[in-house]
């Protein structure tokens, strides 16, 4: 009867973690560029018990204490493309992320709603540089014009100003996420994306790709999973009391 306080708990502190997830996940649905983050739940791993008594102490085996939460994969797949009409808003058509240069160094992002500062240079909504293949982009004057595989032309120019360079890592799973919907490589190497993987729509931005439906009635299970595993403790611990009434009694 113990061990199943234990199965319930992990199984409420799982089901905490996965609100978490669709939490973040809701609150990110119109966050440009963002990917839906996804709990998985699995068998959580064996715990080794152990007997003590006068004889010293024995094990007694392996017991398993029901579920783990906390396995969090994010979904890197295509949002739906909305066409802007702005410029310097960009999207990106398949694999890649665009390489920004932030006060913490070399970043990743999705996100490709950039403007100019005062300086010509292409920013992100918080200052940091949008990187190209030698550097930040700093333009001219006028509407630059984007083609797919990132070059960048200004008015009435016959020689690209600059090449956006688009990045990947070998294992998108092991990107850290930051807060301004940044991932950081964590000591990945950043490799160039191959031609034709990874194409660039100009006037566009990449929405967030979280489903909200299922957002919605996934939060929805969680929450009538978790009231169902909460009786299961309280009837539990009343059929717990009663034991011990009994074992005073006789």
């Amino acid at each position: 009867m113990i061990q199943g306080l234990y199965d319930d708990a992990s199984s409420l502190d799982a089901l905490l973690q996965r609100q978490e997830a669709y939490s973040q996940n809701l609150a990110n649905v119109s966050t440009p560029g963002f990917k839906q983050e996804i709990t998985r739940l699995e068998a959580a791993p064996d715990e080794n018990m152990t007997r003590v008594d006068n004889t010293g102490t024995q094990s007694i085996g392996a017991l398993s204490f029901g579920v783990d939460g906390s396995a969090l994969t994010v979904d890197y797949s295509q949002g739906p493309i909305e066409n802007t009409g702005h410029p310097l808003d960009l999207a990106i058509i398949g694999n890649g992320f665009f390489q920004v240069q932030t006060p913490q160094g070399l970043r990743l992002t999705r996100d490709g709603t950039f403007h100019k500062d005062s300086a010509g240079n292409i920013v992100t909504a918080d200052g940091n540089y949008l990187l190209g293949t030698n550097g930040p982009i700093k333009l001219g004057t006028g509407d630059p014009t984007i083609l797919e595989d990132g070059t960048i032309y200004m008015p009435g120019a016959t020689a690209p100003t600059a090449q956006i360079a688009l990045g990947t890592v070998a294992n998108p799973a092991a990107l850290v996420r930051e807060d301004q919907n940044l991932l950081d490589p964590a000591g990945a190497a950043v490799q160039p994306v191959a031609a034709g993987i990874g194409t660039l729509k100009q006037g566009s931005i990449e929405q967030s790709n979280v489903d909200l439906s299922g957002v919605t009635v996934g939060m929805m299970q969680a929450l009538r999973t978790y009231e169902a595993v909460q009786r299961s403790i309280q009837m539990q611990d009343t059929s717990l009391q009663q034991l011990m009434t009994v074992g005073q009694l006789s």
